[in-house]
């Protein structure tokens, strides 16, 4: 994506803004207050209930405990903050910003967890999943924020997990230390997708006591279950997963293409920091597989992955060729680029073990295996190949500024 078009993007956001009812929250607010400045709402949960298209919540700095969930019922599961009001389009969004020259934090250490295990029985103590933020809604623009320590029993939760959703528009959030993927995009009904993750952040998440494994399933980012034809494209611009203890960027099960530009993943497979191994987590940098019903061909295009326990970049069998356009694979554990691709029916049964995809539904591109660094720059990423080992220094700089 261009940045005339981002542009254009943040123009009309600005102008969306400038017409709408603003409100704030704080961590001294009471969901009693007004929303105004002097007299903020305590939570986003307040403010979801009173804001329309077009409106705008600052929200200010700090360090939001979040203690209490919400039974999100057509999910069968429980959230921290659970975000239902829609706007009418991408020119007319609800936002939901920092506060200029703040940061705010949600941390759910304190966040009662849902007991269920492989399946939920319906009730809110029998739910499967908990997340500190769920999103169940349309034309939504959330900026300038961390989420951070989703606990778990059995089975792992996502920091933000986005559901029947069109249109959402994260940016600059980052999310962190979950026991569970970073983000998840589970886009299952009808009519969903077209989100933009514009320079966010997935690192340290870790699921180490799910059913399924050892940190399987805490992957940085994901997107899945959008069915062939069903909706729009989602976008990944400018951001970076790292030290997750399954997959950078995960997108199995999606059957509509999904854009993956100008981001990173390094030393996913890992925990603690890069010091730990869990036994289960796969350990991929760019997982762009598998499609089964021929949906998902995805556009890959220079994105870096270096230091990941496993591969670079990887097809996962998947049945549908993908574009990939200057990526970078650089010192990995297995291989730089795995290609490995079969087919299946039209009812998505494989029937192949493994087979090369031809003709139109072929893998194309330049795939750049084993590009020294020195194309175009990313979202802080260097250009020489030293470079890259002082920046590997910068993150093992974070095992002594752990931010549990």
């Amino acid at each position: 994506m261009g940045a005339k078009f981002l542009l254009t993007l943040g123009l009309a956001l600005s102008v969306a803004q400038a017409f709408g009812a603003v409100y704030y929250v704080a961590t001294d607010g009471s969901d009693s207050a007004a929303g105004t400045k002097d007299k903020p709402f305590a939570s986003l949960n307040k403010a979801n209930t009173v804001v329309h298209a077009g409106d705008t919540v600052w929200i200010r700095g700090g360090i939001y405990d979040l203690k209490d969930t919400i039974f999100y019922a057509r999910y069968k599961m429980t959230a921290g903050i659970l975000l239902t009001a829609s706007g009418e389009s991408d020119d007319n969004r609800i936002h939901y910003l920092a506060y200029p020259g703040e940061r705010p934090i949600f941390d759910a250490t304190n966040l009662p967890v849902a007991a269920g295990g492989e399946h939920s029985d319906g009730t809110p103590e029998g739910a499967m999943y908990t997340s500190p933020i769920v999103i169940a809604a349309k034309f939504l623009h959330l900026k300038g924020f961390d989420v951070r320590n989703t606990p778990m029993i059995h089975n792992s939760n996502s920091g933000i997990f986005l559901y029947a959703s069109k249109h959402i528009f994260l940016e600059q959030i980052d999310s962190h230390h979950n026991a569970g993927p970073g983000f998840f995009a589970n886009d299952g009904a009808a009519d969903g997708g077209g989100h933009i993750f514009l320079n966010c952040d997935a690192h340290d998440n870790y699921d180490p006591l799910g059913w399924q494994g050892d940190g399987e399933n805490a992957d940085g980012f994901g997107a899945h279950y959008q069915k062939p034809g069903e909706g729009d494209t989602t976008k990944f611009i400018g951001c970076r997963a790292w030290w997750n203890s399954d997959d950078g960027f995960d997108f199995i099960n999606q059957e509509f293409p999904v854009v993956l530009e100008n981001c990173y993943a390094m030393g996913n497979g890992y925990s603690d920091y890069g010091l730990g191994n869990p036994k289960n987590g796969n350990g991929h940098g760019i997982k762009m597989g598998e499609s089964t019903l021929g949906g998902g061909r995805h556009t890959i295009k220079f994105c870096v992955a270096w230091k990941n326990k496993s591969t670079g970049f990887y097809a996962n069998y998947t049945g549908a060729g993908s574009k990939w356009i200057n990526n970078t694979s650089y010192m990995n554990k297995d291989r730089e680029f795995a290609m490995a691709s079969t087919l299946f029916d039209s009812e998505g049964n494989r029937i192949a073990e493994v087979a090369p995809l031809t003709g139109d539904n072929a893998h194309r591109g330049m795939l750049g295996k084993n590009r020294e660094p020195g194309h175009r720059p990313l979202r802080g990423m260097p250009r020489r190949r030293e470079q890259y080992l002082e920046l590997e220094t910068r993150f093992d700089r974070r095992r002594l500024c752990k931010s549990r």
